[in-house]
């Protein structure tokens, strides 16, 4: 390859394109080169959450530090599997 030219046969291996317009599909445009054409048609399509209702808090502890634990504070003898080990034999018998 001469100095000055460039090779452009495999190009498409290193580099995407992705189209301006496509990023308007998006609320807020962000550049979303990641975004699958069935992303940009969902977000064409379909209703977006904030106009479908109004978000909510869902199941939550409300103390954190109370009631979460980390897998090393847990004392694994006094761990119950009983639960477990029925959900198992229903789902495989």
């Amino acid at each position: 390859m001469s100095k000055g030219s460039l090779n452009t046969d495999n190009m498409e291996k290193y580099f995407f394109r992705a189209s301006a317009e496509d990023f308007k599909k998006i609320p807020g445009a962000p550049i979303a080169y990641w975004a699958s054409q069935g992303i940009l048609t969902a977000f064409e399509k379909f209703t977006q959450i904030r106009e479908a209702g109004e978000p909510k808090s869902g199941l939550s502890t409300t103390d954190n530090n109370r009631f979460l634990r980390f897998w090393y504070e847990v004392d694994f003898e006094r761990l119950c599997w009983e639960h477990v080990l029925e959900y198992r034999l229903k789902t495989w018998t």
